[in-house]
């Protein structure tokens, strides 16, 4: 929000400028108003509403509700003539979105305690005539049917048998807040001095119902920034800059229901209820009989504040043909994380449910408070050297450095390997995560060349090339599972329902474990993701207002941040002289025999951070523009791109559908493929067109005023976005390979002489044809590549007419 308090913007790039840094790529300055020796203001709303929207595919009935209001105004003038200004802005955004929802849940008779005679487990000996058997419903089982939605769809079949599931369609509503404000002052003591003092907040929440439309994920959000920056003329060609600023961030995820029935209470006293989860695959992945959980996650509440104390200077001097900048950056980094789960009950199905026989119960009795803290800073001098009127060399370095990432209290826990190489039992507790700091000597050059070949300022070829890191200055995130300090507990197997006093000690006799050092780490020599960048480009000016530009633009990243179980079961590499696999294994197969350990048997699946990510990007672009001249102006813009690595996220929300740990921690280039945000084509068109009516245009010029008021003024606009859809993996929902790895689904396998080659049906409910895949033998892992499919694309249109 806040576009009216924007004066301009520009965008940075890192690849020939080594005024950027910190993280990689380019970042955008941008500049705010200022007020002026005359007031002036503006206010506006805008609204929209679902009126004409259409149904989608997912919708049942009536079309979701929206509602969208966006309002706001400025207001800027003068304090003291000629000396002092002040300038305002405020923007609101509200939003109301209802959202189509499809929930597995169960179904009406198994909420009386009746399931299907071919799910149960012993199968009775006779099934009674309704195809049912009465299971007998667990004491207090019973209002827990109550934290899903009663069902409105058709029975779920698996194998054309009941599943004791079905479908619940709902139109829940996605809330949406944010308030934006900036305040600025501006006070000129002289032609040399110049004071400018700015306070900013963007205050926002967001509240999205999961697919269980009575669990909820609320985003919360404040960010406040207070900038103070003094700009000094030491002579017409040395200029100094000097800013302070302060940054504060809270930004929070709560994990709640919407709900709160009667007779459920919560796993923790005083706690929101955490999480149910009935049957899925040991990787994440979802058969027939899985029930959408009763809260998103295990049931959370987590929150960080971060405060970031800036200092930066930069000196410019011009002489002759040289150009040069200079400048140093120091932050103060102070960053607190609030860490709270609200347990999780795991029922391995649904008959295990109705009886309230959980497989494991994990609740945590204290929050988790983790402060780190860091400096960091760079040095840079860049110089722009114009060789000849027509040609211009640019030379830059930065030095960019921290003093490691440290914890106030001295808790930083992580998860190391030991002798071989295995992880240690017990985490090694200290005042930082790493062992050594890495970032002392990052050294990035950066090189650019602007060359008007001709010399008459219509053609121009830019070409450049750069070094840049992203520094390791956000990383607590890694371990907050490990800390033994902030535990969880857990009990296999609990009884049902069940609520700890977190005052009061455990029942004697209950099967609790301490389950703090099941979760993950990071590696203790961990490198700052590195990016080479390049880039080539011409350009050619028609006329006065047309450009055409051709570019490429390529980039090489290496020391990523990737996800790997550090403590996955150790294949069996095939042998025929050895004899150690089933038969019809070929040599080299990796094969997990059953019943295979851990390296270290202590520790579950240990969900590592390693900086060992690769990846490269290469695109192609054309863009044809035309500034606004005639009544007339448009942006064209076609990008062919490819981009690889072997993760392309640690979370899963900057990569939907994509795992977030990699297949084969033995092997991570088994992950190689296409980005998880790889669009192949992309093409984008927006234009607008002054309409020649009126007094003046081509068309009524000599209109009266009453006419010329009604015909004049009007615009037309359009913006058309065309791409390529996302690639995605075909995957299972169990752990088939028996690798033990429970957060990355293993792979189907091609049907012998199967490939790509007729493998999409491009139907809205079967894109690809699933003949094609088949599972691979057991215990191994299939052959099919990471991200080798590729979803439909997406085509958007807007259309609108304006009148001025």
């Amino acid at each position: 929000l806040g576009i009216d308090a924007v004066r301009e913007f520009n965008v940075v790039p890192s690849i020939e400028s080594a005024e950027a840094g910190h993280r990689v790529g380019g970042q955008v300055a941008v500049i705010t108003k200022s007020g002026t020796n005359s007031f002036h203001g503006t206010v506006f709303e805008f609204l929209r509403n679902s009126a004409l929207d259409a149904r989608n595919f997912f919708d049942q009935d009536a079309i979701p509700p929206f509602k969208r209001n966006q309002f706001g105004g400025s207001a800027g003038g003068p304090i003291s003539k000629d000396r002092t200004f002040i300038f305002g802005n405020y923007e609101g955004f509200q939003q109301r979105l209802g959202l189509s929802r499809v929930a597995v849940v169960p179904d009406a008779e198994a909420r009386q305690g009746f399931l299907p005679c071919n799910i149960v487990s012993p199968a009775p000996n006779v099934c009674p005539q309704s195809g049912r058997i009465n299971v007998n419903l667990g004491r207090g089982v019973a209002p827990y049917f109550n934290l899903w939605p009663a069902p409105n769809g058709g029975e779920l079949l698996q194998n054309g048998l009941p599943t004791g599931t079905a479908r619940a369609f709902s139109n829940p509503n996605n809330a949406i807040r944010e308030d934006f404000g900036i305040a600025r002052l501006d006070h000129s003591f002289s032609n040399r001095d110049t004071l400018r003092g700015a306070y900013t907040i963007d205050d926002g929440d967001s509240t999205t119902p999961g697919q269980n439309p009575f669990s909820l994920n609320l985003l919360r959000q404040k960010t406040q920034i207070l900038t103070l920056s003094e700009l000094h003329v030491i002579s017409p060609s040395v200029v100094n800059d000097f800013t302070a600023g302060l940054s504060r961030v809270h930004y929070g995820v709560m994990l709640p229901l919407s709900i709160r029935p009667s007779g459920v209470e919560p796993f923790v006293k005083g706690l929101p209820i955490g999480q149910i989860k009935i049957g899925g695959g040991a990787a994440g992945g979802a058969t027939a009989l899985s029930v959408a959980g009763s809260g998103p996650g295990n049931g959370s509440d987590q929150s960080e504040v971060t405060n970031l104390f800036t200092y930066e200077d930069q000196l410019q001097i011009s002489r002759g043909i040289h150009s040069l900048k200079t400048g140093v950056w120091f932050e103060r980094l102070q960053n607190t994380e609030f860490n709270l789960t609200w347990g999780q009950a795991i029922f391995p199905n649904l008959e295990t449910f109705l009886e309230g026989t959980p497989s494991q119960l994990s609740i945590q009795l204290n929050q988790g408070v983790m402060p780190w803290r860091s400096w960091l800073g760079a040095w840079f001098v860049q110089d722009s050297i114009k060789l000849r009127p027509n040609l211009t060399l640019s030379l830059g370095l930065r030095h960019e450095f921290s003093n490691g990432y440290h914890n106030k209290f001295h808790n930083a826990s992580n998860l190391v390997p030991g002798p071989g190489g295995v992880l240690l039992t017990e985490p090694v507790i200290g005042d930082s995560l790493l062992a050594k700091n890495t970032e002392k000597w990052l050294f990035g050059p950066r090189a650019g060349v602007a060359w008007d070949p001709f010399g008459k300022g219509r053609t121009s070829i830019r070409l450049g090339a750069g070094m840049a890191y992203s520094l390791l200055d956000n990383i607590g995130y890694c371990c907050r599972t490990v800390n033994p300090l902030f535990s969880t507990y857990v009990i296999t197997p609990s009884p049902f329902p069940y609520q700890q006093d977190p005052a009061a000690a455990f029942p004697a006799g209950l099967p609790v474990t301490k389950g703090g050092t099941q979760g993950g780490g990071i590696q203790p020599d961990a490198q700052p993701a590195t990016t080479v960048h390049y880039r080539f480009e011409i350009e050619q000016r028609f006329g006065v207002a047309t450009s055409l530009r051709l570019t490429y633009n390529g980039s090489h990243g290496y020391h990523d941040i990737l996800r790997a179980d550090a403590n996955t079961v150790i294949p069996t590499i095939c042998s025929r002289a050895a004899a150690n696999c089933p038969a019809g294994l070929i040599d080299g197969t990796k094969y997990f025999p059953t019943g295979t350990l851990r390296p270290n048997p202590q520790l579950n699946s240990i969900n590592q951070y390693f900086t060992s990510a690769v990846n490269r990007y290469n695109a192609a672009s054309i863009d044809l523009n035309r500034r606004f001249r005639g009544g007339m102006a448009f942006r064209t813009n076609y990008t062919f791109s490819k981009s690889m690595d072997n993760a392309s996220s640690i979370g899963g929300q900057q990569a939907i559908g994509n795992p977030p740990v990699v297949l084969d921690p033995h092997d991570r280039m088994r992950d190689y493929g296409l980005s998880a945000f790889d669009v192949r084509h992309r093409f984008s068109f927006s234009g607008s067109y002054e309409l020649p009516f009126g007094n003046g245009k081509r068309f009524l010029k000599d209109a009266g005023r009453i006419v010329n008021q009604a015909v004049s003024g009007w615009q037309l606009n359009i913006i058309n976005n065309l791409r390529s859809g996302f690639p995605f993996t075909p995957t299972l929902g169990f752990n088939w390979s028996r690798d033990g790895n429970t957060s990355a689904p293993d792979r189907v396998s091609f049907v012998p002489g199967r490939t790509l080659h007729g493998i999409y049906l491009r139907k809205p409910e079967q894109w690809v044809d699933p003949t094609a895949f088949v599972l691979p033998p057991a215990g191994t892992y299939g052959n099919a590549g990471r991200n080798i499919l590729i979803g439909p694309g997406l085509a958007m249109v807007d259309v609108s007419v304006f009148k001025t």
